[in-house]
């Protein structure tokens, strides 16, 4: 009889082991839909700008984020005329 009750008790931890794992497994994030990436871009909205106060003057720095939309949102197209030349030491 000793030896059932040894089996019962290693079936039970088993059963106990696989139910745990299947539980922690479950609980896990879920896959991004079809087309999606998983990853959200940050609103515009919640992104804070810096408020710098300057000589008694406040100055709204915007964030690295709201600047680079801002760009996107002008429609402005690259034009390397327009740039500055390379200063070079030497």
């Amino acid at each position: 009889m000793t030896m059932n009750t040894k089996n019962f008790k290693l079936n039970a931890k088993v059963i106990a082991l696989g139910l745990a794992s299947l539980l922690i497994y479950s609980c896990g994030d879920p896959k991004p839909a079809d087309g999606e990436t998983g990853e959200e871009l940050p609103d515009t909205d919640t992104v804070k700008a810096v408020v710098l106060n300057v000589g008694g003057e406040l100055f709204s720095i915007p964030s690295p984020i709201q600047t680079a939309l801002l760009i996107q949102k002008s429609g402005v197209t690259y034009d390397k005329a327009i740039l500055n030349a390379v200063f070079r030491s030497s």
